[in-house]
Formats: structure tokens, sequence, C-alpha cells
């Protein structure tokens, strides 16, 4: 059984992060899409940091449609193998406008961030210093 470990006790020391959304009996942690993990707390975790390309209608193109569900299943299947997830908040906690918490995860002492970009399934973006005026292209290529 994959174990949610250090960033849970974060969460119970700090009481900032609220456990288990009520109703939801999805395994943990699951990849909503390259940039947000669902790891068993009230809100989805945002990667920090980084941008992966768009599903669905909000994609700008094909081939980031099509590149969000190869990163998507990408991901799926490294967190499913693995044996260690641990959330990585910010602290203090920060969320973003859809309310999602914002940090990491390191997957069997592996940074996610730096392991999807090398992957090529995200991009680094830093959205505190220039908001979407420096949000990756994901339709340049």
């Amino acid at each position: 059984m994959r174990v949610i470990l250090v960033g849970l006790a974060l969460a119970l020391i700090s009481g900032s992060w609220a456990l288990a959304k009520p109703g939801d009996h999805r395994p943990h942690p699951y990849v909503v899409d390259p940039d947000t993990i669902d790891v068993g707390l009230s809100e989805n975790l945002r990667i920090i940091g980084v941008d992966g390309p768009e599903k669905g209608w909000r994609a700008e193109c094909k081939a980031e449609r099509e590149l969000e569900v190869l990163g998507t299943a990408y991901a799926k299947e490294w967190l499913s193998n693995a044996k260690v997830v641990t959330p990585r908040p910010t602290l203090p906690t920060r969320t973003d406008r859809y309310g999602r918490y914002l940090g990491n995860l390191t997957v069997d002492g592996l940074d996610y961030a730096e392991t999807m970009i090398a992957a090529g399934y995200l991009r680094r973006w830093d959205y505190d210093a220039c908001g979407r005026a420096c949000k990756p292209n994901w339709c340049d290529e």
C-alpha cells in the first residue's frame, strides 16, 4: 500500500490541511492532470512553480490535449507503483484561485515536479512573478 506520510503529519500538526473529502472513494494519490494531484486532503494539491498541458476544451491545440493525456497516464503509472508519496505543502499553507493547496510531492525520494519536467510533461512557470504573461505555450512545437 502506498504511504502518504510526512505531508499528512504536517497537515495534522499545522491544522491547516483538512483530511478526506466527504464521499471521496478514489484511491490516493489520484492524478487529476499532470500538475494537480488528489492526495486525500479536502482539496487537491496543485504543484507549484510549474505548468502542465490543459485537457479538453481548455487546451489551445490538439497537441496540448494529447500531451495532457500522455502526462496524466505517465504520472498515474508512476504514482500507482510508488511505495511512498509525500505531499509537501507550501508553508505557510497557500491555495490558488480554485482553492487547491499549493505545494509539491516527493515520490519514492524523487521530486515530482523535477521528474515530470525531465519527462516533458511539466514546464517551469513562476505564476507569482509574471502570471499568465509567461505561462508556457504547449502549442509552439
